[in-house]
């Protein structure tokens, strides 16, 4: 835990926010509850008890504070850090009783405190010097129109609406999922076989471990990741906002991560053994907590698109992801990627929900 700067503690009546005291965070812990979860006063309990198992800090709160009794917490919003320079903001929801105030006074508390949790976050530095967090998010439903109104007021900026899809996993599918190092000869089009992907001759699918570890690959995998920002359809407004070291690690830590897993598409040289023209990446990550796989990413540079390549290459990841004995695939998409949602339908997604996709560098994040 790092020193942040203290702020003054409000009256009761203001609306601007404060540190939260320890002695509160079991009060926040419940506030920060989703609307309508049952038997609110043991989860509180339990969300407090696992917050040091998923990092999180309740010192990085900040809240606009109420009567001991009839409300310790009025509005509270968390900043939840992550690998990859980030952090997830989380926001309180409507307070039931004149104690936490009328719907406009609860509205300002609850901007002011996501404000005051952003800004707590700019100071903090990682090991290596640098902002601890480059990035907040959030990511309100749609019907969550205190949260959406809240980081709105609190200058974040709306880049999309994420579509969150799942699919289940057949054992049959596991022959769809190739071996590691893949040069295709095949045509496009069909299932893929036993060998990998059927991809336009020329182009090859190598995994990380194939390339020689991480290390190895970094090089490679940063080139093709920002090759297909290019012009890209999936929440766009992101592109730039991060370094692509950041992004890689963010991806790295959803779920179990594998090199085996993790896969970058070449336009093959006329070698077959030396390395390729990085145009795409295919990221996968099991998380058997979860029971799920998770598609951490599939784009492609526009050198790649339009040759027939995206779909061979989701139906050999639903293939890896079947060989993991795992119960389904999921991802998420920007529903304004209207090519993309349209391949994770025909390869057999469903939507399981949306959420809007809220960002600010907490730097400038205002006061």
């Amino acid at each position: 835990m790092q020193d942040v700067p203290i702020e003054p503690v409000p009256s009761a009546s203001s609306p601007h926010p404060a540190p939260l005291p320890p002695e509160r965070a079991l009060a926040a812990a419940e506030r920060l509850l989703a609307p309508g979860t049952p038997d609110r006063a043991r989860a509180a309990h339990r969300f407090l008890d696992l917050a040091p198992r998923y990092g999180i800090d309740f010192s990085l709160g900040r809240a606009t504070l109420g009567d001991r009794a009839e409300a310790p917490v009025r509005q509270v919003s968390l900043a939840v850090p992550s690998p990859g320079r980030t952090a997830m903001l989380f926001v309180s929801g409507p307070g039931t009783g004149g104690a936490f105030g009328d719907a406009e006074v609860q509205a300002a508390e609850r901007a002011a405190c996501v404000r005051a949790a952003t800004r707590a976050i700019a100071p903090l530095r990682a090991p290596d010097g640098g902002p601890l967090v480059a990035l907040a998010q959030a990511l309100p439903e749609p019907g969550e129109t205190w949260a959406i109104r809240a980081y709105r007021e609190a200058g974040f900026r709306e880049i999309g609406v994420l579509s969150y899809l799942r699919r289940p996993l057949r054992v049959r599918e596991r022959a769809w999922g190739g071996h590691e190092a893949i040069e295709a000869r095949g045509a496009t089009g069909g299932l893929p076989g036993s060998g990998g992907p059927e991809l336009p001759i020329g182009w090859r699918l190598r995994s990380v471990a194939a390339i020689g570890g991480m290390d190895a690959a970094r090089a490679s995998l940063t080139v093709a990741l920002e090759r297909s920002y290019v012009d890209t359809l999936d929440c766009p407004g992101l592109c730039g906002l991060r370094a692509t070291s950041d992004v890689i690690e963010s991806h790295r830590s959803t779920g179990v991560w594998s090199p085996e897993h993790w896969f970058i598409l070449e336009h093959a040289p006329a070698s077959a053994d030396g390395p390729g023209e990085p145009l795409g990446a295919l990221l996968l990550n099991p998380s058997p907590e979860t029971g799920s796989v998770e598609l951490v990413y599939l784009g492609l540079a526009p050198g790649a698109r339009g040759k027939g390549i995206a779909g061979p290459l989701l139906r050999f990841g639903i293939g890896l992801a079947a060989r993991t004995g795992l119960g389904e695939i999921v991802c998420a998409v920007d529903q304004g990627n209207t090519p993309a949602m349209r391949l994770y339908e025909r390869c057999g997604f469903s939507e399981r929900g949306r959420r809007l996709a809220f960002v600010v560098a907490p730097e400038n994040a205002p006061s």
